[in-house]
């Protein structure tokens, strides 16, 4: 599932480092209890295309399906 923190393409744009994440994968490294608090879930089904502003926070859990 896709979590985003909605209103945060308005902020500066965070720094990022490399993930352990297999790819290009990168991760945000001021995330705060705040962004936490504010997550907004987005779930997709099965061939779904999300869209998203460059500078909003965004993470995704794991994909666990066999597919």
């Amino acid at each position: 599932m896709r979590r985003y923190v909605p209103g945060t393409h308005r902020q500066p744009l965070r720094t990022h480092s490399l993930s352990r994440v297999k790819g290009f994968s990168q991760k945000v490294d001021s995330w705060e209890p705040e962004d936490l608090a504010a997550e907004v879930p987005c779930k997709l089904a099965a061939g779904d295309a999300l869209v998203h502003h460059v500078g909003v926070l965004h993470r995704a859990e794991p994909n666990k399906t066999n597919d």
